[in-house]
């Protein structure tokens, strides 16, 4: 499932990106792809997509470097359970 991860994980950091600028989505184009790419794969993607959501819109320009080991480790942590599969991975 590595490349439904980083589907996921790309997905949900250019919706995020959207989201974070405020750019507007009038014809809902980004938040359908999500659904449509979420609703394709196991529940555990949508769980992953907002653990991933919540990570790139907490993300600061002046974070800690201890603060982004921290953040990195957890993210990176997440990312290989989601890609692994492994039935452990909490969001």
């Amino acid at each position: 499932m590595w490349g439904n991860a980083l589907l996921v994980v790309r997905n949900c950091f250019y919706a995020t990106e959207i989201e974070r600028y405020q750019m507007p989505d009038s014809t809902g184009t980004v938040k359908k792809a999500s659904e449509k790419l979420l609703s394709s794969l196991p529940p555990v993607a949508s769980t992953a997509f907002d653990y991933f959501r919540q990570v790139f819109l907490g993300l600061s320009d002046n974070i800690t470097a201890e603060n982004y080991k921290k953040t990195l480790e957890d993210y990176l942590s997440k990312f290989i359970s989601l890609a692994e599969r492994k039935d452990d991975y909490e969001g």
